[in-house]
Protein backbone atom coordinates (compact mmCIF):
# COMPACT_ATOMS: atom_id res chain seq x y z
CA UNK A 1 0.00 0.00 0.00
CA UNK A 2 1.45 3.25 -0.86
CA UNK A 3 1.60 6.55 1.06
CA UNK A 4 1.14 9.66 -0.17
CA UNK A 5 4.15 12.24 -0.38
CA UNK A 6 5.01 15.20 0.58
CA UNK A 7 6.95 17.96 -0.38
CA UNK A 8 10.09 19.13 1.98
CA UNK A 9 10.87 22.75 1.76
CA UNK A 10 13.83 24.26 3.27
CA UNK A 11 14.13 25.87 6.25
CA UNK A 12 15.70 27.48 9.93
CA UNK A 13 15.39 27.07 13.44
CA UNK A 14 16.31 29.47 16.00
CA UNK A 15 16.51 29.54 19.72
CA UNK A 16 14.71 32.44 21.93
CA UNK A 17 17.40 33.79 23.99
CA UNK A 18 14.53 34.92 26.45
CA UNK A 19 12.43 32.03 27.33
CA UNK A 20 14.46 29.35 25.33
CA UNK A 21 12.00 27.89 23.14
CA UNK A 22 13.02 26.83 19.48
CA UNK A 23 11.40 27.91 16.83
CA UNK A 24 11.06 27.23 13.21
CA UNK A 25 10.85 29.50 10.10
CA UNK A 26 10.44 28.49 6.18
CA UNK A 27 12.94 29.84 4.00
CA UNK A 28 11.62 32.24 1.27
CA UNK A 29 12.87 30.83 -2.53
CA UNK A 30 13.21 33.45 -4.64
CA UNK A 31 12.92 33.61 -8.62
CA UNK A 32 16.54 34.96 -9.84
CA UNK A 33 15.29 38.08 -11.85
CA UNK A 34 13.69 39.05 -8.03
CA UNK A 35 13.67 42.65 -7.39
CA UNK A 36 14.62 40.89 -3.53
CA UNK A 37 17.71 40.14 -4.86
CA UNK A 38 20.41 43.15 -4.13
CA UNK A 39 21.37 45.25 -6.99
CA UNK A 40 24.87 43.96 -6.51
CA UNK A 41 24.28 40.63 -6.57
CA UNK A 42 21.34 40.58 -9.62
CA UNK A 43 24.27 39.59 -12.48
CA UNK A 44 25.83 37.12 -10.76
CA UNK A 45 22.97 34.99 -9.76
CA UNK A 46 21.84 35.80 -13.24
CA UNK A 47 24.73 34.12 -14.54
CA UNK A 48 24.36 31.26 -12.12
CA UNK A 49 20.77 30.58 -13.34
CA UNK A 50 22.31 30.22 -16.73
CA UNK A 51 24.44 27.97 -15.95
CA UNK A 52 22.32 25.94 -14.11
CA UNK A 53 19.91 25.85 -16.95
CA UNK A 54 22.26 25.01 -19.79
CA UNK A 55 23.80 21.76 -17.54
CA UNK A 56 20.16 20.69 -16.98
CA UNK A 57 20.19 20.59 -13.06
CA UNK A 58 18.06 22.64 -10.83
CA UNK A 59 18.46 24.92 -7.65
CA UNK A 60 17.17 27.21 -5.94
CA UNK A 61 17.65 30.82 -4.08
CA UNK A 62 17.03 31.03 -0.98
CA UNK A 63 16.78 34.41 1.82
CA UNK A 64 15.91 34.32 5.53
CA UNK A 65 14.68 37.14 7.57
CA UNK A 66 16.74 39.89 8.67
CA UNK A 67 14.15 40.16 12.28
CA UNK A 68 12.39 37.68 13.97
CA UNK A 69 9.98 37.32 16.59
CA UNK A 70 9.57 34.29 19.14
CA UNK A 71 6.14 32.64 18.59
CA UNK A 72 6.06 31.41 22.20
CA UNK A 73 6.69 35.08 24.35
CA UNK A 74 6.70 37.74 20.96
CA UNK A 75 10.24 38.60 21.51
CA UNK A 76 12.27 39.95 19.06
CA UNK A 77 15.40 39.87 17.77
CA UNK A 78 17.83 41.04 14.41
CA UNK A 79 19.20 38.05 12.87
CA UNK A 80 23.27 37.35 13.10
CA UNK A 81 24.46 36.88 9.48
CA UNK A 82 27.41 34.92 10.30
CA UNK A 83 29.72 37.86 9.39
Amino acid sequence: MSRPAVELHEAYIWTCDDCGQDNFGRMIELEPDSELIPESLRSEVSTFASIQRAHGVGGAFLTRPSRVACLFCGSEFDVDDGE
